[in-house]
This record gives structure tokens, C-alpha cells and sequence, in this order.
């Protein structure tokens, strides 16, 4: 068996430390195949953090028989731990630990209860940053961080039956360095979990402009544009498209477009029994001022056509924003899911679009 030991500083993003703490175990293992029944495991790597240093241990198997070794050597230092943190660890490395363990007749009963899996927790962040995948190095890509490694693990089981057969110094180094990047690649795909909650950014507008553009179809359009601060630094930049709102959201500031749609749109009113509707002028009028209008030009007003018409440029509502109760709520039809404000600039202030961007935010939390 060897062992390979490296200890260097680290400065991480405040989010890892949510979830990287003193007593979290970070691992990940190399295996001969994907069948703990037939196959075995060559390689450990192992992470945990002491202040601000990081420290990875490696436990490499020279011979076959080497397996129970890092094994042990493996659930030894994972004793010392209340946590373990993997990479789709659920459902591939821990099972596979546990079988060739029975096979070793190795005592599991030391392992950490508590298991974050990264894989499982960053699956609600595939659709929001638009990732091509889930895989340790698409995440990585998406964050800016870059591997000197360019093999996956299947590839490097042929290294690994060579080196058996050869001892091959440049074959140990492509084991080594893959499995040392997977561990502190780990680490440093921590910070992707600034994106889980979104909605919680101290979001600052610093400027809200209308803007007037034609379309692709030469129509007249308008939408606001905001820039602000987000309040923290995220890792890396993401461009979200929401209820045909855009936020690009960079480390420390974003930028918004929301639409502004330009029209007519219905107000209905509740107390329906109290108006009359004429057809022939869409349009109520209160039954107490409606006795001298002909019986064939009215009808009783239903819920459906009790509505004040408003033409002027409207502001589309997330389902969730909380609105004043007073709020005169627009929609395009009786029972349309979205709703809308009359836009007006005076009372559109800072504060309610800094609540309009954080609902969108949770929203996409949510996807």
C-alpha cells in the first residue's frame, strides 16, 4: 500500500463553510469496475479542513491484496468524523465501500451516519444554470476551475491493470493526480451551492430607466431596466429568463429586463350583484343608476364580465408577489393566471422591485 499525504492553505467562498465544516470527511474512490461483487477498489482520497488548511490523504492499493489495507486505513481516519461529503457517493461509493468491506470482513459500524452528496443536492441547479450535465467536471467548468486530469475513471482502469504489470512511474502519476482532483475539485465546487436559495439576496437597485425599442417585427416595446448589488459575491455569473423577465446576475451586481405589456386590460370587480353589464358597450353600470337603461340592453353582471377596462402600459406580476391589498390588479381575461399593474413611474419605487427580483429569484429556486 501507499499513502500520499498533502496539507495547503485555502481561502473558501462563505458557503462552503456551511457544509465543509471541522467535522465533515470529504472522499471519493477509484474501483476496477462498477460492481463491488467482481470488482474491487485501487484507490481512496480523503479531505478535511482544520482552520484554514486542507489536508488529503491518499491510500493506494500496489497489489489486489492491498485492498484490505486502505480499507482500514480509510475507515480509521473516517472514524474521527460526525459527517462524510461525496460526489453521487449515495448511491456508488458508500454501497460499494460497504460490500467490499463485508467481503474483508472489516467492522463498518465507525462510518459517519450523516451523508451530504453533492451529486443529489446540486440536481435542482442542473435547469437553473443551465449545466449540459450533473458531472463533477461540468460543475467545475461552470465555476471556472481547471484540471491539469483529463480522464474519467473508466478510462483509467486500463491504467491501472497496466501499472500492475509494468510499475510504471508515468501510470502511478495519471492514478494519483485523477483521484487527487476529484477530492479537491470536491472542495472547490462547494461554492455552487450559493445558487440554492436565490431569493435571499440583499438585492440593492441602484437605476430603473424605461426603455423604448422596436421588436423583432419593427412593433413598439418597452421594459424596465435595473442594475443594482446583490449583497454577497457569487461564484460565477448565471443569466435566468423568468416570466419573460432577464436577470443576469454577475459576482457582485445584476442587471434585469422586465417587460412592460402595452394594451387593455380588465379590472373585475367583486361585488358583481351590484352592477348590470351592457353588451353592446362592454361595460357596467351600477343597478341604481341603471333603472332608466331598456331591460333588452342589460343583463345582470357576472363574474365574468363585472370588470372596469384600463388601456395604458401594464407590469406583469410574479404568482407570488405580496401586493397591497388596495392594489388595482389587471388581467387580459376572466380567470388569466398572471396579473398585472397599471405602470405608472411615480409609484414604482426601488423597494417593490428589489421584493419583484427576489420573488422571481425564489421562483427559480423552485424549478
Amino acid at each position: 500500500m501507499q499513502h500520499w499525504k498533502n496539507t495547503y492553505p485555502y481561502t473558501p467562498h462563505s458557503v462552503e463553510f456551511d457544509y465543509f465544516t471541522e467535522d465533515a470527511f470529504l472522499y471519493d474512490i477509484e474501483t476496477t469496475g462498477l460492481s463491488a461483487r467482481h470488482h474491487q477498489i485501487y484507490l481512496i482520497g480523503c479531505a478535511y479542513r482544520s482552520g484554514g488548511k486542507i489536508t488529503i490523504h491518499q491510500y493506494f492499493a500496489e497489489s489486489p491484496e492491498d485492498e484490505s489495507c486502505i480499507l482500514r486505513e480509510f475507515l480509521r481516519q473516517a472514524s474521527a468524523f460526525s459527517s462524510v461529503i461525496t460526489f453521487n457517493g449515495k448511491r456508488f461509493d458508500e454501497p460499494f465501500l460497504r460490500e467490499r468491506c463485508d467481503k474483508h470482513h472489516i467492522p463498518w459500524e465507525d462510518y459517519p451516519e450523516n451523508h451530504l452528496d453533492i451529486y443529489q443536492k446540486c440536481k435542482p441547479f442542473k435547469k437553473l444554470l443551465s449545466l449540459p450535465s450533473l458531472k463533477q467536471k461540468s460543475i467545475e467548468q461552470f465555476l471556472g476551475i481547471t484540471r491539469d486530469d483529463r480522464y474519467d475513471g473508466g478510462e483509467l482502469i486500463r491504467v491501472y491493470q497496466s501499472y500492475l504489470e509494468t510499475r510504471d512511474a508515468d501510470a502511478l502519476h495519471l492514478l494519483q493526480l485523477h483521484n487527487y482532483e476529484d477530492v479537491a475539485g470536491m472542495i472547490t465546487i462547494l461554492p455552487i451551492f450559493a445558487y440554492r436559495d436565490l431569493g435571499s439576496l440583499a438585492l440593492q437597485i441602484h437605476s430603473i430607466e424605461a426603455h423604448n425599442y422596436s421588436d423583432y417585427e419593427g412593433q413598439p416595446q418597452t421594459e424596465l431596466l435595473l442594475e443594482g448589488s446583490l449583497g454577497e459575491a457569487l461564484p460565477a455569473p448565471v443569466r435566468l429568463h423568468l416570466f419573460d423577465c432577464y436577470i443576469i446576475l454577475n459576482k457582485e451586481t445584476f442587471r434585469a429586463s422586465i417587460p412592460l405589456f402595452s394594451g387593455t386590460m380588465r379590472h373585475y370587480l367583486p361585488n358583481y350583484k351590484d352592477y348590470v353589464y351592457l353588451p353592446l358597450d362592454d361595460m357596467i353600470v351600477l343597478k341604481e343608476l341603471a333603472s332608466c337603461i331598456a331591460k333588452d340592453k342589460k343583463q345582470p353582471a357576472k363574474p365574468a364580465n363585472c370588470y372596469v377596462k384600463k388601456e395604458g402600459l401594464f407590469l406583469c406580476l410574479p404568482p407570488k408577489l405580496t401586493i397591497t391589498e388596495d392594489a388595482c390588479v389587471f388581467y387580459p381575461e376572466y380567470k388569466a393566471p398572471l396579473r398585472y399593474l397599471l405602470y405608472d413611474a411615480t409609484n414604482m419605487n426601488p423597494i417593490f422591485f428589489e421584493q419583484y427580483l427576489k420573488c422571481l429569484l425564489r421562483h427559480s429556486s423552485d424549478l
